[in-house]
């Protein structure tokens, strides 16, 4: 192939590339135009042929038609000569009988002087006067002594041509006796026609004499009969010989023919075909034109393909010149090598990746010896051997290769891709080493960052939900927790030391809390914020999830280091566990949530999922529904709890208690509606219908003379709400209530979600004479000197106090501490949750003011506790 390429080169710059193209032009047109011309030869000789074959078969065919009439015409002509005295009645019986073997005669008869006897096909005499007045005049001139065709005779009343066949002889009276037979041409016409050897042409039958006895035009479907002479011209050539050719012009079209002829050895008759000439040499200059075309087509594809090819060796030798200096500037190592993987060439991109001082420092050496890999080199190299060895012509192997830097220590990662040339007897390999160290750097830190979070190096919420999900495929059954743990009060380090700070203890909480796990499974990620993420085992820590919980807190408190100042930060964690609590990774991560902002909001370190915490399962969701819709049909009651003086047991006021009956669960605990309310909007209008029924049952009372107050509990959310002030007002102005008789409690951990905001609500509604009482003190984190700016009038002490009075000595001190705190703040102290007479002259000995409990009463609806309350006890405000 290479030989035969550097031929070409050569032929192309010795220009001999115009005198070998013109050479094979013409060599292909002389020999296009001497089959052409072949050709043309060839098709008149057929032609020729052809004529002479149809006209001999036609006059074959018609001889032997009219040799059946001559046959008939001669027996009748000798049963006249033997028996000249025949009757008339014996001459038809004699034609009848002969016309039985005569399949080809239309009338066979006699004539005898003047009189003329004549039969048809069945053998009756028929009288035709008109066709025998025509027959006796054709008759007068036929000879005598032989049998012979006259020229046609034309029936004019059947509109019929007849070719009569005579036998004519002389008796030793003077008189001449005929016998004749009547041929129809048409007859002769249509058996010649069924032959089918004329498709485009005529023939004609003649007379010796030269009379004309039909002529048929096979292309126009038509044919015409007619005793007229022939050209003189054509017998002359005709008398030459019995059968033959020849060329001239046609009568029927006056256009040239190429005529076949045939004379019949047995009548005084011959056959002429005729073939035109012009329809022969049209499909002649068809062929010939396809051949031109051909010719023209390989001629300009010839030209075509020579002028491409002139500029593709041109190109190729350009791009020899181009491929070498391509093969040398390549960045990536590009070696040739042998099927034993032996070096045999190289650019300087490969010497430079392998770290030696020349091309030809790398040839000869093994390529795959230079692997480097865990396994065995001798194993990885013999797997590349047999690869290379494997490659067919034409096919390409990439794989992910490494190999040592022969010139200096250290390896580099390559992508190599082995090449087989695609000649088939070609044993070299190109190998294109191309060097990836970097981008696999790249890749594995793009992998990381995309799984992990950059500041902490802990996993991202993506990886850490795979990691669930992968811990539940891999063993379902296998219990594991998942604790969501965020930062209190971590806003208060970016606002303070800025945000830099914030991810300072990020980082240095991400190393501490790694260290948790060094030698436990589980994971830990950062899921965004202050917000980390711990899955674990818990059997692997001898406390169980305590334990983890107590590990995490240690970590999270130890005291941090920023700005040469150390402070402390603390966490609220919330736990689930699978597959208890949720089955599915993001289920689980949401629980946690739901579980650790529960810890966050009632202040405590650490809260486990409960369905109790979850307003938003679908049951809690439903019930919601259901809650809204008991709020707009007014389908909520409410229950009172007196409040009475510890020291004479007199009537204080009513706390109104909320109470929901679900159509179909029945009574629902206000722990569990109550929550319901205050994750949503449905705080706003359940707190109104409330308060609204609680003074509209303030002013029933005081219609009926009894004048006492009622106590009710609102929500953070409304202490937020600009417009709740205005609502409580409008609502006592429409009753006539006075603002005295209606306290409203507030919980201690209400008050501290937006402190501002809710002191200012507070002296609004202090303002316009609402008595007010802070709620379940104690439970939450309040400093004394906020309590001293609060504008109160009551405050409660937990019942979670009051429960354990009489046997936890640190809640008995807190009560008194707070008894005496309050009255300090010259306010009134109620104690939630008397059970006991014991607990109650406790308190009357703390100096505590007002008691509501079991021991005094349970909640009932209005008319049951007014019964009890109102018509037979004292009251006090």
């Amino acid at each position: 192939m290479q030989k035969f390429f550097l031929v070409l080169m050569a032929l192309f710059r010795r220009r001999r590339v115009e005198f070998v193209l013109t050479s094979s032009v013409t060599l292909l047109m002389g020999v296009a135009v001497y089959g052409i011309v072949r050709d043309h030869v060839t098709t008149m000789e057929m032609a020729h042929r052809n004529a002479l074959h149809i006209a001999e078969a036609l006059q074959v065919n018609i001889s032997g038609k009219l040799i059946q009439a001559s046959y008939s015409v001669t027996a009748v002509h000798e049963d006249m000569q033997r028996n000249r005295s025949a009757s008339r009645s014996q001459v038809q019986a004699s034609l009848s009988q002969a016309m039985r073997y005569d399949p080809v005669s239309a009338f066979l008869g006699v004539s005898h002087g003047s009189e003329v006897l004549m039969v048809d096909r069945a053998g009756h005499a028929v009288e035709r006067t008109t066709l025998t007045g025509t027959l006796s005049q054709a008759l007068q001139t036929a000879r005598t002594n032989t049998v012979e065709a006259l020229p046609l005779i034309h029936d004019d009343e059947q509109g019929i041509w007849y070719l009569p066949l005579v036998a004519r002889t002389d008796n030793s009276t003077g008189n001449v006796d005929t016998s004749f037979s009547l041929v129809p041409a048409q007859q002769l016409v249509d058996a010649a026609a069924s032959l089918q050897l004329i498709a485009d042409g005529r023939f004609g039958v003649f007379t010796l004499d030269g009379k004309r006895l039909f002529r048929y035009l096979s292309h126009e479907h038509v044919f015409e009969i007619r005793p007229s002479p022939a050209p003189s011209g054509r017998l002359r050539i005709i008398a030459e010989r019995e059968r033959g050719t020849f060329e001239g012009e046609s009568s029927v079209d006056h256009r040239n023919d190429i005529f076949g002829y045939s004379i019949s050895r047995s009548l005084p008759l011959f056959v002429v075909v005729g073939i035109p000439k012009n329809s022969l040499e049209l499909a002649w200059l068809m062929r010939s034109a396809v051949q031109l075309i051909l010719l023209f087509a390989g001629s300009l594809i010839s030209i075509v393909f020579a002028s491409r090819l002139r500029k593709a060796v041109s190109d190729l030798a350009s791009s020899h010149s181009l491929y070498r200096q391509l093969f040398r500037s390549m960045d990536d190592a590009l070696i040739i090598l042998d099927r034993d993987g032996v070096i045999q060439k190289c650019n300087p991109g490969a010497s430079r990746l392998l770290c030696v001082g020349s091309e030809q420092d790398l040839v000869g050496l093994d390529l795959f010896r230079l692997t480097v890999t865990d396994r065995s080199s001798e194993f990885v190299a013999s797997l590349g051997l047999r690869q290379l060895r494997k490659l067919q012509p034409g096919e390409t192997y990439t794989h992910d290769w490494k190999f040592r830097r022969i010139g200096q220590s250290g390896a580099v990662d390559v992508k190599l891709q082995l090449s087989a040339f695609p000649g088939e007897v070609d044993t070299l390999v190109t190998a294109v080493l191309r060097d990836v160290t970097a981008e696999r750097e790249y890749l594995a830190k793009q992998e990381f960052l995309a799984r992990h979070d950059m500041l902490t190096g802990l996993l991202n919420r993506y990886a850490f939900l795979d990691h669930l999900a992968g811990r539940v495929n891999d063993n379902p059954d296998a219990s594991f927790i998942v604790v969501l743990m965020d930062l209190n009060r971590f806003k208060e380090i970016n606002d303070s030391l800025g945000h830099h700070a914030g991810d300072k203890v990020l980082e240095i909480l991400g190393v501490r809390l790694s260290r948790l796990l060094d030698d436990r499974s589980g994971c830990i990620g950062r899921l965004g914020g202050d917000e980390i993420a711990v899955c674990a085992d818990p059997t692997e820590w001898d406390g169980g999830t305590a334990e983890l919980c107590q590990a995490l807190h240690a970590a999270v408190q130890k005291a941090f280091t920023l700005n040469d100042a150390d402070f402390e930060v603390t966490a609220s964690v919330g736990v689930a566990v699978y597959p208890n609590d949720a089955n599915e990774p993001d289920q689980l991560l949401r629980c946690a949530d739901i579980a650790m902002y529960s810890a966050k909001g009632a202040r405590m370190p650490v809260e486990y999922y409960s369905q109790q915490l979850d307003c938003h399962t679908p049951a809690s969701l439903a019930l919601k529904s259901d809650f809204a819709r008991a709020i707009r049909n007014g389908d909520l009651s409410l229950a009172y709890q007196p409040k009475v003086k510890l020291s004479d047991g007199a009537l204080v006021g009513f706390e109104a208690l909320a109470r929901w009956t679900h159509p179909t669960e029945g009574p629902i605990l206000p722990g569990v509606f109550v929550p319901l309310a205050e994750t949503t909007e449905l705080i706003y209008p359940f707190t109104l219908q409330v308060l609204r029924a609680a003074i509209e049952q303030l002013k029933s009372w005081l219609v009926h003379g009894h004048s006492v107050s009622v106590s009710v509990n609102i929500s953070s959310n409304n202490l937020l709400d600009p417009d709740f002030v205005g609502q409580v007002s409008a609502l006592l102005l429409e009753f006539g209530i006075s603002p005295t008789q209606l306290e409203l409690e507030v919980t201690e951990s209400a008050l501290m979600r937006d402190s501002d905001t809710a002191l200012k609500r507070l002296f609004q509604l202090r303002d316009i004479g609402v008595k007010l009482s802070i709620d379940d003190f104690g439970t939450g984190y309040s400093s004394l000197a906020y309590l001293k700016t609060l504008p109160v009038h009551i405050l409660k002490i937990d019942q979670s106090f009051i429960a354990s009075l009489m046997t936890e000595e640190a809640d008995r001190r807190i009560v008194e501490s707070s008894i005496a705190l309050a009255h300090s703040f010259d306010m009134q102290v109620v104690a939630e949750g008397v059970e006991t007479s014991d607990v109650a002259d406790l308190l009357v000995a703390m100096g505590c003011d007002i008691a509501q409990g079991y021991y005094y009463d349970r909640p009932a609806g209005a008319e049951e506790i007014a019964g009890r309350w109102l018509l037979n006890r004292p009251s006090t405000r």
